[in-house]
């Protein structure tokens, strides 16, 4: 096998001066047809290197870039991200930041388009690759509708239909349900056996580390391992990439009024039906796990209790009085959140001004506070970066941070284990379980059973939730969880 993307003493930093290289004399290669896990913990460099190998870097994201690349022969930085296109397919860790047609059947045909295939050939690669990823009944919604699965799925759909020879995914099981999870896993398999390229940058590493021909592990910008997957466990482990989550405990039942009380919520999509008739009580000093299938209403559910998205029927009780109807911003001071999309909360240029907002507008700013979050969450050195500049694992524990920051009573996370390496899901599943201990309500939606069976002490479950039926759904708007 000859190899088809090669880098050699490769460095970069995006911005020129700094003294932080993102990537540090990484030396590389992949080989032609090889299966590749790519992973390492947060802001290691992995996206970065992704954004590289298409010529996203330097051609539409500045910076200082050093070393030799070449992919399929060519060096990304000398021609233009375009001519990439039938090369390599790269799919975005975010993947908002890919998706821009008005229609999901739009969205998987403007690839093919770009390439001038026939509109017969359009039409049955767009409505094979929808059923490969099961995704058939989303064609005709946009993908401002969508929840961050369905998005997911959307954007790999998109690369894939083009049949690109090199294919690399960024943090592509995010936002996955197991269903899902364990069918990409399928396609991903077929297409190693069709020859394809494939390298996956992955935080999830078990759903991937079986079917891989070679495990490589960044760190501080450099490889610093690359072997068999059967004799990376361990190392992966000993690194912390794979999470070891503390024995789960075991509390009595709670005494009490709940922080958080829920009655007969239904809430609806559009002409499609979600949930009805949903009661749930959050009590102090207890984790709840919000879990359901991609699609299910998690987001929407979250909104609803935040009074950011309508209800067709029910009440929600904040410490026992009806706050249906609130504005969001009286909730505050009880209520944190984190969203599922970090970048929704962030409206300031420096880390420390985004986490410090929040807190001096509801007049609870704790300097002390502040800094033993930062340090709990590994923000303390990134004080004075943007926001927008940090990786997706640490923008998703800024938000925590943000949402921790005025003391409030009760916390919502939104799939907070989203690009978060071992060590973070650790620390994380620490201290939602010490915030707990404090007498703290936590909510976490999330698609990772594992996390939450170490850290819930009961589970909300949309799995079954009876839904409306079709004739009963109204015209009201939402976001999809």
């Amino acid at each position: 096998m000859a190899p088809v993307i090669e880098l050699e003493g490769v460095s970069f930093r995006y911005r020129v001066g700094s003294d932080r290289w993102i990537l540090n004399r990484l030396g590389l290669t992949v080989m032609a047809g090889e299966y590749v896990l790519l992973c390492g913990a947060s802001g290691s460099g992995k996206s970065t290197l992704a954004c590289l190998l298409n010529g996203l870097i330097p051609h539409l994201i500045e910076g200082e870039l050093r070393g030799s690349i070449q992919v399929a022969g060519t060096s990304p930085s000398a021609c233009q991200v375009a001519d990439f296109l039938d090369r390599l397919g790269l799919v975005l860790q975010h993947a908002d930041a890919q998706l821009f047609n008005s229609r999901v059947d739009a969205e998987i045909a403007y690839g093919l388009e770009s390439l001038g295939r026939a509109p017969e050939e359009i039409d049955e690669r767009l409505h094979a690759i929808a059923r490969r990823f099961a995704i058939e009944h989303l064609l005709e919604r946009s993908p401002d509708t969508l929840s961050g699965g369905e998005k997911r799925l959307l954007a790999l759909a998109a690369v894939l239909v083009t049949g690109p020879p090199i294919v690399v995914l960024d943090e592509p099981f995010a936002h996955l349900d197991q269903v899902h999870a364990a069918r990409l896993c399928q396609v991903l398999q077929q297409l190693h056996l069709s020859g394809t390229t494939l390298v996956v940058i992955e935080q999830r590493v078990e759903a991937v580390l079986p079917d891989v021909d070679r495990c490589i592990v960044l760190e501080g910008g450099r490889a610093v391992y690359a072997g068999r997957p059967r004799e990376a466990g361990e190392m992966l482990l000993r690194r912390h990439l794979i999470p070891s989550y503390p024995v789960r405990r075991v509390l009595p039942a709670p005494a009490g009024e709940p922080v958080l009380e829920a009655r007969g919520l239904t809430c609806r999509l559009g002409g499609q039906a979600l949930f009805r008739d949903l009661s749930f009580g959050l009590d102090a000093g207890r984790i709840s796990a919000l879990v359901g299938p991609v699609g299910s209403g998690k987001t929407t559910l979250i909104r609803a209790l935040l009074g950011l998205t309508p209800l067709a029927a029910g009440e929600i009780l904040l410490a026992g009085r009806r706050v249906n109807g609130q504005a969001p911003e009286q909730l505050a001071a009880a209520i944190g959140v984190a969203f599922q999309d970090p970048n929704d909360q962030f409206f300031t240029s420096r880390v420390e001004d985004e986490l410090a907002a929040g807190s001096r507008a509801l007049g609870r700013l704790d300097p002390l506070w502040m800094e033993q979050l930062c340090r709990r969450l590994d923000l303390d050195r990134l004080a004075t970066q943007s926001p927008y500049r940090l990786s997706e694992g640490q923008k998703k524990r800024l938000s925590l941070a943000i949402a921790l920051a005025a003391r409030p009573r009760l916390l919502i996370l939104d799939e907070p284990t989203v690009g978060q390496d071992g060590r973070c899901l650790e620390q994380l599943a620490g201290l939602i379980l010490e915030l707990a201990d404090r007498g703290l309500a936590v909510l976490v939606a999330t698609h990772d059973r594992n996390f939450a069976r170490a850290v819930a002490d009961k589970t909300i479950s949309l799995d079954s939730v009876e839904p409306l039926p079709a004739e009963a759904a109204g015209s009201e708007a939402a976001v999809a969880g």
